[in-house]
């Protein structure tokens, strides 16, 4: 992943790509086990797999899935957007919050940049869901997300994921 997220369970992670024909051998096995309609391309960051949007094509186009994916936004401009939209992509999740160790931002940016790779995904067809980890005991964080999302209409759904530590 080209991001640093705090609760990430993939922080030291290899980069380590799939091919294709290695997907495509999972995909029956999965389809032994399960009666798929849908399925979620996520992390590490699949934005960086150099087959992308061959992977989404073939899901949609040949397997005829509905394929969404979870992504940090980093490598989202409007050649990958356009990339993806032609592929088949359905929604694309963003995780963009405070607190990550992006290249791309910083927190006192975080919002605008929310705000254009919203927009990015939406001029290409792309349904965007925005994507937040929030502590258990950080009530404010909740209340600013929301308030974003409420503010914002590039956004309609979002996904919250409390960040818990299962250790204890």
């Amino acid at each position: 992943c080209n991001c640093r997220c705090a609760n990430c369970y993939n922080a030291t992670a290899p980069l380590n790509c799939k091919s294709l024909d290695a997907l495509m051998e999972e995909l029956v096995l999965l389809r032994s086990a399960r009666n798929l309609s849908a399925i979620s391309l996520s992390g590490g960051e699949p934005l960086m797999h150099p087959e992308v949007a061959e992977i989404v094509d073939w899901l949609h186009h040949r397997e005829g899935l509905t394929v969404n994916t979870l992504t940090n936004g980093i490598l989202l401009d409007d050649a990958m957007a356009e990339r993806l939209a032609r592929a088949g992509l359905g929604m694309i999740t963003i995780h963009v919050q405070k607190g990550q160790k992006r290249p791309d931002a910083t927190d006192a940016t975080i919002d605008d940049l929310r705000r254009e790779k919203g927009r990015i995904a939406r001029r290409h067809g792309l349904f965007p869901a925005l994507d937040e980890t929030i502590e258990p005991a950080d009530g404010e964080s909740f209340r600013r997300f929301g308030a974003f999302l409420r503010a914002t209409p590039e956004y309609e759904y979002a996904l919250v994921t409390m960040a818990r530590d299962f250790s204890e």
